[in-house]
């Protein structure tokens, strides 16, 4: 029996035709090096007259390195991450917790859909930058400003995002739960919301 020939690898610039995860992989560490050698090259020279770029702009790579230290000791590195977790989480915490149950209502409403869609349209077109001036003349410049500018960012996406798993419950589990006498409550709490949330 003849042997199968093996079948030729298809050009890298094939339209639309994703590479070999090792060929993206490959491509990704050299696009990656580009860029650092690019850099090194911009930032060479031993002053300031020699590089291209100031250093004031941009630092060398071994700059940058030799500065970790001071970052991590004298100028509160770790206190500042931290603390950008932290608003970051309660933030993304509290759209969550806005937008997930009102995606699941709308899903299973779509009447309410059709009410909340020219808003979610809306705040998810926003430019993010024309946020900042109302959150601070809403909330002032403190830590609530921060937490309330992430949660109002968030919740116009959070909100799409939680209703298509709603509607993209299958119908025989929403008609099976009404068979079997559950209210429409019920059908969305029992049947709809715990599957798009596993969706989620």
């Amino acid at each position: 029996m003849p042997s199968a020939e093996p079948t030729a690898m298809p050009p890298l610039f094939t339209l639309r035709l994703a590479a070999p995860r090792r060929v993206r992989r490959l491509v990704g560490a050299g696009a990656v090096g580009v860029v650092l050698l690019v850099w090194w090259f911009a930032t060479s020279g031993i002053g300031s007259e020699d590089r291209l770029v100031s250093p004031i702009i941009l630092p060398s790579p071994a700059e940058v390195v030799r500065s970790f230290p001071s970052l991590w000791k004298d100028r509160g590195l770790v206190e500042s991450i931290a603390a950008t977790l932290k608003r970051v989480l309660v933030g993304f915490g509290l759209a969550a917790a806005v937008g997930v149950p009102l995606g699941i209502v709308a899903g299973s409403w779509r009447v309410v859909e059709s009410a909340g869609a020219p808003l979610a349209l809306f705040g998810r077109n926003l430019p993010v930058a024309a946020l900042i001036p109302l959150t601070i003349l809403w909330f002032g410049i403190d830590e609530t400003h921060k937490v309330m500018f992430i949660v109002i960012a968030c919740v116009p996406f959070v909100y799409a995002d939680a209703i298509g798993p709603v509607v993209g419950v299958p119908d025989p589990y929403a008609e099976t739960a009404q068979t079997r006498g559950a209210s429409p409550l019920q059908v969305v709490g029992n049947a709809a919301a715990p599957l798009a949330l596993a969706e989620l």
